[in-house]
């Protein structure tokens, strides 16, 4: 079974960051293309790409 992971996105500023409850924590996220971002540190090869629906409405991210 896939777990589900609950993030809020938020911006500070200009920034954007994430916070997930598991683990605990803020990241800042940085922009790399279109939908897609790098996770802080940006040595790190993590990255989120946000999903739209239909009429181009965010509605989720991996």
């Amino acid at each position: 079974m896939d777990e589900t992971w609950m993030y809020t996105v938020f911006t500070e500023g200009n920034r954007l960051f994430y916070t997930s409850d598991v683990p605990y924590e803020t990241v800042e996220l940085f922009f790399e293309s279109n939908d897609t971002f790098f996770v802080t540190p940006p040595e790190s090869a993590d990255s989120v790409i946000f999903t739209r629906d239909a009429n181009g409405t965010v509605n989720g991210m991996i």
